[in-house]
C-alpha cells in the first residue's frame, strides 16, 4: 500500500502523489473532452473541461487509493441525448479515458528511456517516471475490464448485456469488491496486461533511440 511508503520513504511518497493525481485527472478530463466534442455541452458548465484536480478527484476515493490500494475519481456523467449517434459516441467517450492513460504511459516511457543513461539524473526522478508509467498502465488495464461501472463495460459489452448487468448492480458490486480485495483482478488481469504493454513500449523506444 502507498501509505506504508509514507513512513519508509516519505520523499518518494510525496513525489508520487502528484503523478497519481495527474493520471486520474487526465483520465477524467479525457472523458469530458470527448463528450464535449461529440456534442455534450454540459461538460463545460459542470466544470469538467478543466485539468484542475478539484474538478475531478473524489476525496474519499483518493484517500482509499492511498490507504487500501483501490480508489476512484468523480465519474464524468454524460448526456447521451446530446450525441448524434448515442451508442457509438458513448463507446468513444468511455474509450477516451483508458486511451489517455495509454498515451501518457507511452510518453513517460520515452522520457525514461531517453534519460536513463544520464549519470547526473537522480534515481528519485527515474523512480517517479517508472511509477508514472506503472500507474497509467494499471489505470488503463483496470478500466478496460468489461464490468460495470468500468469503461470496458461500455466499450465491449452489447447494450442488452450491459443493461442486464446494471439491473443486478448490487450483486455485481459485491462480486467486484471480492475480486479487487482478493487481488484476483490485479494478479491475473491488471498486472499481466500492464507488464505486457510496458515491455512493448520499452522495446519500441530502445529500437528507435
Amino acid at each position: 500500500m502507498l501509505i506504508s511508503m509514507l513512513f519508509s520513504n516519505p520523499m518518494l511518497f510525496f513525489s508520487i502523489i502528484p503523478v497519481l493525481i495527474f493520471s486520474f485527472v487526465v483520465h477524467e478530463y479525457a472523458h469530458a473532452y470527448a463528450a464535449y466534442k461529440l456534442g455534450d455541452g454540459s461538460q463545460r458548465y459542470k466544470g469538467r473541461m478543466s485539468l484542475d484536480p478539484r474538478r475531478h478527484l473524489d476525496p474519499v476515493g483518493f484517500l482509499m487509493l492511498i490507504t487500501v490500494g483501490f480508489g476512484w475519481a468523480k465519474p464524468v456523467e454524460v448526456n447521451p441525448y446530446a450525441f448524434k449517434k448515442p451508442e457509438r459516441d458513448n463507446k468513444i467517450v468511455a474509450f477516451a479515458g483508458p486511451l489517455s492513460n495509454f498515451v501518457m504511459a507511452f510518453i513517460l516511457t520515452g522520457i525514461y528511456v531517453y534519460l536513463a543513461g544520464n549519470q547526473y539524473l537522480s534515481a528519485l526522478m527515474l523512480t517517479v517516471l517508472v511509477w508514472g508509467i506503472r500507474v497509467n498502465l494499471m489505470l488503463m488495464s483496470f478500466n478496460l475490464i468489461p464490468l460495470p461501472p468500468l469503461d470496458g463495460s461500455k466499450i465491449f459489452l452489447p447494450r442488452r448485456v450491459l443493461y442486464q448487468l446494471e439491473a443486478n448492480y448490487e450483486i455485481l458490486r459485491i462480486v467486484f469488491l471480492i475480486l479487487i480485495f482478493s487481488n484476483t483482478l490485479g494478479q491475473f488481469i491488471i498486472l499481466p496486461a500492464s507488464n505486457f504493454v510496458s515491455s512493448m513500449f520499452l522495446t519500441f523506444f530502445e529500437m528507435v533511440m
